[in-house]
């Protein structure tokens, strides 16, 4: 569980399509991927688009993550 504020990441570690389950509460925040799914928005290809909605939400892309393998 992370607060609101605190930067985080994800990634997929397999070469097999991964699966996310998020809960947000309170709730709204959904309401940047409902958006980004009707625009059709995608990463990295439309990255500029993503992040101007995302600011709309308090969204802030930081850059890639530093993984340690």
């Amino acid at each position: 569980f992370l607060p609101c504020g605190v930067p985080h990441t994800f990634r997929v570690a397999s070469a097999e399509p991964g699966r996310n389950l998020t809960i947000l509460t309170p709730g709204g925040l959904e309401e940047f991927f409902v958006e980004a799914a009707a625009r059709e928005l995608a990463i990295p290809d439309q990255m500029t688009e993503v992040a101007e909605l995302a600011s709309r939400y308090g969204i802030e892309f930081r850059g890639p993550a530093k993984w340690v393998d």
